[in-house]
């Protein structure tokens, strides 16, 4: 078993291989790969979300994939979801999605509370670096500042 829990016992990440491992506890797994296969469960409903790293669509990508999360989470559904190592795009749909929820009230204290594994690149790539500023841009004006919650302009 490789992979973590984000909320407890409703929302697990990881990576692609840890997706089999974690079947039996989630209703559905989201898979955040641009080059997954399609691959189907008979026990689990698959979802395929690519975060795509063109430029163009990649801020619509992220959204796509964090309100998956989301939606499913709000609907009683335990959510599995990776990428295929389980830090890069997992890890910035995990900050967005604890975002979303009003799990974390800075862009920091989400990656840090989504930060359980390593990652194999400690280095921030150009791509992670817009996932991140398109994250905060998304949810700093989204629900949340209704609640009262002030990202950190450092992100921005």
């Amino acid at each position: 078993m490789d992979y973590n829990e984000l909320l407890k016992d409703r929302i697990y990440i990881g990576g692609f291989e840890d997706a089999d491992s974690v079947r039996d506890k989630v209703d559905i797994i989201v898979d955040l790969r641009a080059e997954a296969p399609e691959v189907e469960f008979d026990d689990v409903t698959r979802v395929h979300r690519p975060i795509v790293e063109d430029a163009d669509q990649q801020e619509a990508s992220v959204r796509r994939a964090i309100n998956e999360v989301v939606t499913a989470y709000q609907n009683g559904k335990n959510v599995y979801f990776h990428c295929n190592g389980g830090s890069n795009r997992t890890g910035t749909v995990a900050a967005g999605t604890l975002l979303s929820l009003g799990e974390a009230s800075t862009l920091e204290e989400a990656e840090t509370k989504a930060k359980k594994r390593p990652t194999k690149n400690q280095h921030q790539t150009r791509t992670e670096k817009c996932i991140k500023s398109t994250i905060f841009k998304q949810l700093r004006d989204g629900p949340q500042k209704e609640k009262g919650i002030v990202y950190n302009e450092y992100y921005e």
